[in-house]
């Protein structure tokens, strides 16, 4: 017998599926909002307002959804078909002559779903969300995110005639700068000093907000302040996106714009090659890793209880983060090529469903129960 992809029974499995990983990935959400909660609690200014907290905790949902995403999908691809299976749903389904590839091929396209589903999420949410996180954080008097890691941008920046610190780039196109940092050197010696809350560019040039500009002549100090100001300042914003914008902020086309320049320039570009292939691969990955964690819940049997079932599923999913962790650190650090390490885990991960899935094949489902033995899949 032969179950249509997306049939009764396929969509029963794909329903579930679906509503298991998204019950672990609202949980890891919750979860996350309560750490953010804490912390601002804690370290946020006295006089913060709390709709300044409430759109903070909401801003960070898509970077959290980028990191909860793979551990919930094994999570819920294994309590999910661990619950068809302890409610004799499968049981009836196999004993009907079906394959265990009609239970697969749903699980297929949902794979292919949420990889979408993660991909506009870090295309389109995460970059256009990230600038205001940190604008936020610095309004409300805290530093750095948990979530900041290798791939946050860089603060320091050589130009043609002066030396930057920039603390965020604002947007994509590198035309909105926060908290910069602007100093002059002369013949060894630092000349001017420039510090704006922000800097923007606009047809006729760089322009700072909240300004102050202090200059060392002869062993004097003059300061001036201004709320606006020309900064004269001949670099581009695509220089700045290029040197100090976060890999994990920028949408594909700017990324894949912005390694190749840094290829060209002899730049070191590590962590934008490895965010690229990241790209890439993170789909196959939670395809991959729900597979496994479903062929791992069919070979448990019929028997199992929800809570070796759950333990499967998170340590595939917490084991699965952790091998794109070090993978990626792998990249950046040239232990492995930055072009292959993003895919390491990719692999590690279609092998084991590979395994798992043959597995189910040539051994069937386990079952405990006395006098019942293990039978094969036939189809």
């Amino acid at each position: 017998m032969r179950a249509p992809w997306l049939g009764r029974y396929a969509r029963v499995i794909l329903i579930t599926t679906f509503v298991h990983i998204s019950l672990a990935c609202l949980v890891g959400l919750l979860l996350f909002a309560v750490v953010d909660f804490v912390e601002i609690g804690n370290l946020a200014r006295a006089n913060a307002s709390t709709a300044s907290m409430l759109e903070l905790i909401l801003s960070n949902m898509p970077a959290t959804l980028r990191t909860v995403l793979p551990v919930a999908t094994p999570v819920g691809g294994a309590t999910a078909l661990g619950a068809l299976l302890r409610r004799r749903e499968l049981v009836a389904f196999f004993a009907a002559g079906a394959s265990p590839w009609a239970c697969w091929n749903p699980l297929i396209v949902l794979g292919l779903l949420l990889g979408l589903v993660h991909t506009l999420n870090v295309e389109f949410l995460v970059s256009s969300t990230r600038a205001r996180v940190v604008e936020l954080r610095h309004e409300l008097g805290l530093g750095r995110s948990t979530q900041d890691g290798m791939s946050e941008q860089r603060t320091w920046f050589k130009g043609r005639d002066h030396l930057f610190r920039v603390e965020s780039v604002l947007d994509e196109n590198g035309t909105r700068l926060a908290r910069v940092l602007i100093l002059s050197v002369k013949d060894g010696a630092l000349e001017r000093r420039v510090d704006a809350a922000s800097i923007f560019h606009e047809p006729a040039g760089w322009r700072g907000q909240d300004v102050v500009i202090r200059r060392f002549r002869e062993g004097q100090l003059s300061t001036v302040r201004r709320d606006g100001a020309p900064l004269g300042i001949e670099e581009t914003p695509e220089d700045f996106v290029r040197a100090i914008a976060a890999p994990s902020r920028l949408r594909y086309n700017t990324l894949r714009a912005t390694t190749a320049a840094r290829a060209r320039l002899g730049q070191p570009d590590e962590v934008h090659r490895v965010e690229l292939h990241r790209r890439h691969g993170a789909p196959f990955f939670l395809l991959a890793l729900l597979l496994a964690a479903a062929s791992a819940a069919l070979r448990l049997g019929r028997n199992q209880s929800f809570a070796k079932t759950l333990l499967v599923g998170a340590a595939m999913g917490f084991g699965g983060w952790v091998v794109w962790e070090i993978s990626g650190l792998f990249g950046v650090t040239r232990a492995l090529p930055p072009s292959f390490a993003p895919y390491l885990p990719v692999l590690l991960a279609l092998v084991l469903a590979c395994g798992l899935i043959a597995a189910v094949l040539g051994r069937g489902i386990t079952d405990r129960a006395p006098g019942i033995r293990l039978t094969p899949f036939s189809g």
